[in-house]
């Protein structure tokens, strides 16, 4: 009997595929991310703006986020805190998980 990853090794194949199938929103957060994690800005939508202008209220009254039209940047006040900023694009974090939790922001 042969089994699956045999058929695909002779095939050329990857015997194993892992991974996650992406939405495109989840590869737009996911670009969002990295751009802020890399550059402290990231693109924003009119809805990302709308609920950044009231998710981040605190960041932005403490002078560690500022918001315009088009982009969230994070100040050099704000540098030691671009985790924190970088978890507002990630909708994962806000859906509650079975099993436990790692790390949190405090």
């Amino acid at each position: 009997v042969i089994t699956v990853y045999e058929r695909r090794v002779t095939a050329a194949e990857i015997p194993t595929l892992r991974g996650h199938v992406l939405s495109d929103d989840d590869r737009r957060r996911a670009d969002a991310i990295r751009a802020l994690m890399t550059t402290g800005r990231a693109p924003l939508t009119a809805d990302d703006r709308v609920s950044a202008e009231t998710a981040l209220v605190d960041l932005i009254d403490d002078g560690i986020v500022e918001i315009d039209a088009n982009h969230l940047r994070v100040t050099a006040e704000g540098k030691p805190f671009i985790r924190n900023v970088a978890a507002f694009f990630d909708t994962y974090l806000s859906t509650p998980r079975q099993g436990p939790t790692y790390s949190k922001a405090i």
